[in-house]
């Protein structure tokens, strides 16, 4: 019996070594989507009333009607040769630059956001974008 107990206590140690543990590939990070952006990110900064219908700070309104239309493929009235958001090209997207604080101001303008939800606002600009 105390044979067959090493026996299947080797078996499962040699089984399974870290080689044989798989990292899931970068690519495949939650894909961040706009609905959830706009609920979780930028209906916030519309709160504040820094990016309200009222407000517009920035020639922007990030209210839940406006938001998408104003940020997609849209130029920035700080820096009108670059725009807001630019479809599968994050890099080249100016609010990743303000949020990243690449940019003056950076954003928002009371602090930054974790790393984590800028990185999502990047990989849905990188996957294009999309409204839906």
């Amino acid at each position: 019996m105390r044979v067959y107990i090493y026996l299947l206590v080797f078996l499962f140690i040699s089984g399974c070594s870290k080689d044989d543990i798989i990292e899931p590939p970068a690519d495949t990070i939650p894909l961040a989507n706009y609905p959830d952006l706009q609920y979780k990110v930028f209906s916030g900064c519309a709160r504040i009333n820094c990016h309200s219908s009222n407000s517009r700070k920035g020639d922007l309104d990030l209210t839940d009607a406006n938001a998408y239309q104003n940020l997609y493929n849209k130029a920035s009235s700080i820096y009108p040769q670059l725009k807001r958001v630019v479809p599968y090209k994050p890099e080249e997207s100016v609010l990743i630059g303000f949020l990243r604080g690449q940019y003056t101001p950076q954003m928002p303008i009371d602090g930054s956001l974790p790393f984590a939800t800028v990185d999502s606002i990047e990989l849905w600009i990188k996957k294009g974008a999309k409204k839906h």
